[in-house]
């Protein structure tokens, strides 16, 4: 399971506990289409977030680009909180953590992969 869909079923669990429906911890109905969707868009803005300071031209581009993105996975984190009975802060770190992980990964990757572009 990929962290994206782990942190997806995370949050409907959370959702349907927060309701007193915890049976129901499925995918609660919804097409497959709109969970693409609302998936996607959550990659587009996730995915624009570093890019933010080397748009603006800010300084120093690749250290404010970690923070931008350790500040938006916080973020998208600790907003489970709106629809589930845990703590922001609970729901931001788990997602920072997660987030910041597969950053990681991605980067080393590309670091090793480098020279075969």
């Amino acid at each position: 399971m990929g962290m994206s869909n782990y942190l997806s079923r995370r949050s409907e669990m959370d959702y349907q506990q927060a309701r007193g429906n915890a049976a129901e911890a499925g995918d609660g109905g919804k097409p497959p289409a709109y969970t693409a969707a609302v998936t996607f868009c959550g990659f587009v803005v996730a995915g624009v977030t570093p890019l933010v300071p080397y748009g603006l031209a800010l300084e120093p581009l690749f250290p404010l680009s970690i923070a931008f993105t350790a500040v938006a996975f916080f973020a998208v984190g600790a907003s489970r909180s709106l629809v589930t009975a845990r703590r922001w802060y609970v729901n931001g770190a788990e997602m920072f953590v997660v987030g910041m992980a597969a950053a990681t990964v991605a980067f080393v990757v590309g670091t090793l992969l480098r020279g075969l572009a």
